[in-house]
């Protein structure tokens, strides 16, 4: 194994494959133990190894491969915890942008941009994502209701939403803490 990441840290792109094929689905298995989420557990053992590739030089492991390795994710799996459990505090499930009331012309100004920039947020998504977000927060139905109504599984409905509010975070980073104390102070 000590040649192996040898190997590794002088460039070898064979000695990358073979940590690749040997531990990747062990380590998705634990991440997904962890996250209870399919993509993000896969995301997280890619992003390990894009890490351990891009660090090559540098690794100082005192354990085993493999120890670094499970440690890597468990501490990816709890970084990606927190920030989910921050991100929800200020999630855009809980910000209606068309209940959003305003007192004075410039809070309506406002109220009007951020409308403007979640409607256009909303366009970028491809047609069946916009549908099924548009359902369960506009509509407010159940996942459940959404899967019969379009004929599709209930994990389908689930995965669009999550890709959907992934991209709409993005998209409206600049207008949370704005949405969030209008929601407040209403």
């Amino acid at each position: 194994m000590n040649i192996l990441l040898d190997d590794l840290r002088n460039g070898s792109h064979k000695a990358f494959e073979e940590l690749f094929t040997r531990y990747y689905e062990a380590l998705c298995r634990y991440a997904y133990s962890l996250l209870k989420n399919r993509d993000e557990a896969e995301e997280l053992v890619q992003q390990v190894f894009f890490k351990l590739w891009d660090q090559k030089e540098n690794i100082n492991i005192q354990t085993s491969i493999s120890s670094y390795l499970y440690r890597m994710v468990h501490n990816g799996a709890i970084n990606l915890s927190q920030l989910k459990r921050n991100t929800n505090t200020i999630s855009i499930n809980y910000i209606n942008f068309s209940d959003i009331e305003s007192g004075d012309e410039s809070d309506s100004i406002a109220q009007e941009d951020l409308n403007n920039v979640f409607e256009k947020a909303l366009e970028q998504l491809p047609e069946q994502s916009r549908v099924i977000f548009e359902l369960s927060r506009k509509r407010h139905l159940k996942n459940n209701e959404i899967s019969e109504k379009l004929k599709i599984s209930v994990k389908t409905v689930e995965a669009h939403i999550t890709k959907s509010l992934k991209h709409l975070r993005v998209e409206l980073k600049d207008f949370f803490v704005f949405a969030i104390l209008i929601q407040l102070f209403k």
